[in-house]
C-alpha cells in the first residue's frame, strides 16, 4: 500500500486606494478598488491504502502515468478505527479530569480531549468522501462544549507574578497585563 499526498494552495488579495484632489478651491475624492485572487488553497491530506497497478511512459509526451487505486471498504475500515481510537482519548481524557483534583492536570486532559475531537473531525470529513453512504460517522462529542470546558478550567486558574527587580519601572504592568491577555486570573502580591 502507498502514500498519496495532495497539496492545494489558496492566495487572495483585496485592496482599496484614495485619491483626493483639489482644484479650483473644490475637493474630490476618488476610491479604487482592486480584488485579485491567485487560487492555489494549501490543504494537506494523506490516504494510505492506495495501490498502484499499473504505470506506464509516454515516449511523445515525455511523461509517466500511473492508475492509482484505493479500495473504499479498506480505506473506511481505517478511517473508522482512526476514529474510534480518538474517541477513546477523548472518553479516557474526559473521564481523568473528572476524577482529578489538580486544576493543572485538568486543564491538559481538557486540551487533550478537545484536540482528539478536532483530529476526529478530519477523519470524518474524509470518511464522509470514502463511505458509500456519504454520511460517515457523528461525533458523541461537541467540539464547541469542549472548548467551553477547557476554557472554564483556564479561567479558574490565577497566576500570581513576583518581579524582584525592575530598573525600568512599569514591568510589572506589563507583565501583568500580558498574563490577563493570556485569559488567565492574576492575584498581585
Amino acid at each position: 500500500a502507498k502514500i498519496f499526498e495532495v497539496r492545494i494552495q489558496e492566495q487572495s488579495e483585496d485592496s482599496t486606494r484614495a485619491n483626493r484632489q483639489t482644484a479650483d478651491d473644490k475637493t474630490s475624492l476618488k476610491l479604487e478598488a482592486s480584488v485579485s485572487r491567485n487560487i492555489s488553497t494549501r490543504t494537506d491530506q494523506i490516504v494510505s491504502g492506495i495501490e498502484i497497478p499499473e504505470t506506464w511512459y509516454d515516449k511523445a509526451r515525455n511523461q509517466f502515468h500511473v492508475l492509482a487505486v484505493l479500495d473504499r471498504m479498506k480505506a473506511g475500515n481505517i478511517l473508522r478505527d482512526n476514529i474510534n481510537q480518538v474517541d477513546d482519548v477523548t472518553s479516557q481524557a474526559i473521564r481523568r479530569a473528572r476524577q482529578s483534583d489538580n486544576l493543572l492536570r485538568k486543564i491538559g486532559l481538557a486540551h487533550t480531549a478537545l484536540q482528539a475531537q478536532l483530529e476526529r473531525e478530519i477523519y470524518a470529513k474524509q470518511l464522509k468522501i470514502v463511505d458509500y453512504s456519504g454520511r460517515g460517522l457523528s461525533s458523541p462529542y461537541n467540539l464547541a462544549k469542549l472548548a467551553a470546558d477547557r476554557d472554564n478550567l483556564l479561567q479558574r486558574l490565577t497566576i500570581r507574578t513576583r518581579i524582584s527587580a525592575d530598573p525600568l519601572d512599569g514591568l510589572e504592568d506589563i507583565l501583568n497585563a500580558a498574563v490577563s491577555a493570556a485569559g488567565f486570573a492574576h492575584v498581585s502580591e
